[in-house]
């Protein structure tokens, strides 16, 4: 809407929401740098990237490969670390081709992308311990 010559502009923002500063003329609109939501935040988009140091997560199960319809992409959780210099990858997922299968790994130097190149340089699979294993059949694999 239009303002009168003379006529007074107001431009507020919402208490810890929004900040609006005037500097010679020129007014700034900005978010703070913390922000609370309430309610549902949806991303769209191809990557949410989020540098926090620790993530909490309220919900008792987290979805991934949300959008694998097709079988395309491996399935699981990685991690980023350096050894004498050089970046490596390692954690688990289940094989596109084997869908019955979680694979452990570490030493990639390649990060995984929608699948886990296992003849990246330096991939090798992960030593596993537990306490124990319940209900299952253990294969020795061919000698």
């Amino acid at each position: 809407s239009s303002v009168a010559l003379g006529g007074t502009l107001t431009i507020q923002g919402t208490a810890n929401e929004v900040e609006v500063s005037q500097s010679g003329g020129t007014y700034t609109v900005g978010l703070p740098n913390d922000v609370t939501i309430a309610g549902n935040l949806v991303v769209n988009g191809n990557t949410t990237t989020a540098t926090s140091t620790e993530v909490a997560i309220g919900d008792v199960n987290i979805k991934l490969a949300q959008a694998n319809t097709a079988n395309s992409a491996d399935i699981g959780m990685y991690g980023k670390y350096v050894e004498s210099s050089t970046t490596k990858y390692k954690g688990f997922f289940i094989d596109v081709d084997n869908s019955d299968t979680f694979t452990f790994f570490k030493g990639s130097q390649t990060e995984p992308s929608s699948t886990v190149d296992t003849s990246a340089t330096g991939y090798t699979l992960a030593t596993i311990k537990c306490g124990a294993i319940d209900g299952a059949t253990m294969d020795g694999g061919t000698f």
